[in-house]
């Protein structure tokens, strides 16, 4: 997933950086930065506002979409149980 966020963040770095050379040239310096600022505080607001700010728990639905536990450490065949 890290890799995925990755390519999703640093894939828009170019097209913001031409957006903002595109709004400098056409607005000024000062008008540009005022739209970054506003953009920055949007982004925060959408969570803000959204209904996962009042989450305390994982919703139940999410738990049983999860895979049932049993690999080498769950069974007691790991490192850890040889060691003891």
């Amino acid at each position: 997933m890290n890799a995925a966020v990755r390519w999703i963040v640093w894939g828009t770095l170019p097209l913001g950086g031409l957006l903002g050379g595109v709004l400098g040239s056409a607005l000024g310096i000062r008008p540009t930065l005022w739209v970054a600022a506003l953009g920055a505080w949007a982004a925060g607001l959408w969570v803000f506002f959204s209904p996962l700010r009042r989450m305390r728990d994982v919703p139940v639905a999410a738990w049983r979409r999860l895979p049932p536990a049993g690999g080498p450490a769950a069974a007691g065949t790991g490192p850890s149980a040889a060691t003891g």
